[in-house]
């Protein structure tokens, strides 16, 4: 189990899938952070990620959710983390700004990576995008209730 990038170690593939579903992230981000406070996405992965994907094009199959600050350690312990990785990672949850910054862990199989983003735009205004063009992003899924569901 890997638990966040070292500086001067690439995980091509997490920054790729990263870059490509960011706004979904910042979406779920914030609509968690809306109805349930602090917490961390999970993104797990559902698919074999071929070593030729062309990121520009093809998408990977993966189901997110939040989990709520209250609900973190359970999920550390249940993936296995060390203690010390799981008193540093609810540290962050507890201090990261909520509406410029995203706490997320990518599972994949049993590899877990962390990671620590600031998207340029505003979590909130991700979240207004999303919900306008629902369709472009969920296709056969209606239109989510209001931000307090």
């Amino acid at each position: 189990m890997y638990v966040h990038k070292p500086s001067g170690q690439s995980s091509y593939w997490q920054d790729c899938f990263i870059k490509q579903n960011l706004i979904l992230l910042a979406h779920t981000a914030n609509r968690g952070y809306l109805g349930h406070g602090r917490g961390i996405v999970l993104c797990q992965i559902t698919e074999t990620i071929p070593r030729t994907i062309n990121w520009q094009l093809e998408q990977v199959s993966f189901t997110q959710q939040f989990i709520p600050q209250a609900q973190a350690t359970s999920y550390f312990e249940k993936v296995n983390l060390a203690w010390e990785i799981i008193i540093t990672l609810n540290e962050a949850i507890a201090t990261y700004d909520p509406t410029r910054e995203i706490i997320l862990a990518i599972q994949k199989n049993s590899h877990v990576e962390v990671h620590y983003l600031r998207p340029k735009i505003p979590l909130g205004e991700a979240y207004e995008q999303v919900q306008r063009r629902w369709s472009e992003f969920y296709l056969e899924n209606p239109i989510p209730k209001g931000r307090n569901e």
